[in-house]
């Protein structure tokens, strides 16, 4: 997901005002949003140098992960000289969860052309916090990564893993660096970049779905998607024809012993970023970066392709493993002639995860118009969460029922109401997917005003659903003050 960052003057007034040296712990929100910054020595082989670092503390309550941030201190540089914008780009991601807009592992925020810390990083990337000691549950945090304008680009198109692996390999460390190395070179310069572009994969429909990651153990490739991404996963497949190729991004995969890692120069074979202490040999775990996948072919084949893999496949080969993906079913598949095997494996994800993702069902929004004389002042899911999450992919909730508001609201826009009158409005979603719309208002309301707004939400786009699912709004409507 890419977005652009919004500025706060008010969460770095705080600190420029005055900025005592770390540790310190700053309030952004009262009594809601804390930021602590420390100076740390980091060493790496037999260089030792400072760093600071951010840590969130409140974001979590609004169903957002805690955000680290590790930015290398030059040595010209006072303790208390900590860039008070880090709590600018904290505070927006507060300002984000509040309206129900997460970031999750993979996102990018967009900076512009002033660029962010350094003019030469043009985008703020997310990790997951993977080797970093101290912070209890890692999966209740991302970790931030600068990425340049080049390495941009490079992950708009074919995600982030692969220029994670490639600052890795340029590095030595696994999988990238956790601080930002401040006066580095992009590790994907315009030669490269174009070069990329050659590549099967930027030829064919790209995909990107959280959770779905890629390993390689001796002779089967594993795809692993992760499970309340199901719907997210079939909806996607659902958009290309059975015989038509795609790729699809993957997440790291920490659990392996190395990554695959794009090289311009693929003549002596692939290349690899690996773990410490990772052991070679037939029983290796091999993460990549993307999959592509063509079907239609003679015969079944797996290869390394640049930092992925690439399966040729027989129709029929392809038609059971897709089928595995768009049922949410675990299964293998055997890619004779050969003696390998694609193994599709859906997984849990971390409880910490769901608990986040619940949070969005808590957090819809409420819009209200410039004037101020339409405005929702609820938007709430009936029923058990849980239930609710089981039936539908909650951002995708979120997303319909602000279309939903802005859809009233709009009507009202181009019709004033001549006195103040409180709408309620109960939408009933059902599988295939369909939509009933149930209208009560005080005073009551005139039958065709509602059914003139019941024609413009039946043209709104609906998600699918694999039970009843209710979402209660209430509205404020009245004329403008004059």
């Amino acid at each position: 997901m890419t977005s652009q960052v919004n500025q706060n003057p008010d969460a770095q007034n705080q600190a420029t005002q005055e900025q005592p040296e770390p540790p310190i712990r700053f309030e952004l929100i009262p009594n809601q949003l804390y930021v602590t910054v420390s100076l740390n020595e980091v060493q790496q082989g037999e260089i030792s140098f400072g760093c600071w670092t951010f840590i969130s503390e409140g974001l979590k309550s609004l169903g957002q992960k805690e955000i680290v941030f590790i930015l290398e201190k030059k040595n010209d540089e006072a303790d208390n000289d900590y860039p008070t914008m880090v709590l600018n780009l904290i505070a927006t991601m507060w300002n984000r969860a509040q309206n129900g807009i997460l970031t999750s592992e993979g996102d990018i925020l967009e900076i512009g052309e002033s660029g962010f810390i350094e003019p030469h990083f043009k985008a703020v990337a997310f990790q997951h916090p993977f080797g970093l000691t101290g912070l209890g549950d890692e999966n209740l945090y991302l970790i931030v990564n600068l990425l340049t304008k080049e390495e941009t680009e490079v992950v708009k198109q074919f995600g982030l893993s692969r220029v994670v692996a490639l600052q890795g390999f340029k590095y030595n460390h696994f999988p990238s660096p956790p601080w930002i190395v401040r006066d580095r070179d992009s590790v994907v310069n315009e030669e490269q970049k174009l070069e990329m572009l050659k590549s099967i994969a930027a030829k064919v429909p790209f995909f990107h779905v959280r959770g779905f990651r890629l390993k390689l153990t001796a002779d089967t490739i594993h795809l692993e998607c992760r499970k309340d991404q199901k719907e997210l996963l079939r909806e996607t497949l659902k958009q290309l024809p059975m015989e038509a190729p795609f790729a699809i991004s993957s997440e790291i995969c920490y659990e392996s012993d190395a990554i695959l890692t794009w090289q311009q120069d693929m003549s002596q074979g692939p290349t690899a970023i690996s773990k410490p202490g990772a052991q070679g040999g037939p029983d290796a775990v091999m993460s990549g970066c993307f999959m592509a996948v063509i079907p239609e072919q003679d015969a079944n084949n797996l290869q390394v392709l640049e930092d992925g893999f690439l399966l040729s496949l027989e129709t029929k080969k392809w038609e059971q493993i897709r089928n595995f993906m768009l049922t949410g079913k675990n299964g293998s598949v055997s890619m004779s002639p050969s003696d390998g095997k694609c193994v599709v494996d859906w997984y849990e994800p971390a409880a910490v995860i769901n608990e986040l993702r619940l949070k969005v069902l808590e957090l819809l929004p409420t819009l209200e118009n410039e004037e101020g004389n339409i405005k929702v002042t609820k938007a709430e899911v009936v029923g058990d969460f849980s239930k609710v999450a089981e039936f539908i992919e909650p951002i995708f909730l979120r997303r319909l029922t602000e279309g939903v508001e802005a859809t009233v609201m709009g009507y009202y826009t181009d019709r004033e109401p001549e006195h103040d009158q409180k709408i309620k409005l109960v939408m009933t979603l059902s599988p295939g997917p369909k939509a009933a719309w149930a209208f009560s208002a005080e005073p009551a309301a005139d039958q065709m005003l509602m059914k003139g707004i019941e024609l413009r939400l039946n043209e709104l786009p609906l998600p699918e659903v694999t039970g009843e699912v209710k979402v209660e709004m209430e509205f404020e409507v009245g004329p403008k003050e004059s």
